[in-house]
């Protein structure tokens, strides 16, 4: 549990937080594992994909399925 302390203004207003610094370098530690996790998230997507247009490119050398032109390729990015 995060011990937050709050800063206002003459009208009770919050305006800024006041936090420990180890719950300061927690929620650092934190936020590092959370982007650590996307990078490997988008990696895996990534290969996924790659996966995928290798499985197509099987199946198109095999006549079984005919592949996506270049310009229809491109309007779908």
């Amino acid at each position: 549990m995060v011990n937050l302390q709050y800063l206002t203004d003459n009208i009770g207003n919050r305006n800024a937080v006041i936090l420990s610094m180890a719950d300061w370098y927690n929620i650092q530690k934190n936020l590092e594992k959370i982007e650590e996790l996307q990078i490997y998230k988008e990696k895996n997507q990534f290969f996924e994909k790659l996966q995928i247009a290798f499985e197509e490119s099987k199946l198109h050398s095999e006549g079984k399925i005919q592949l996506q032109n270049a310009k229809d390729f491109l309007y779908e990015l």
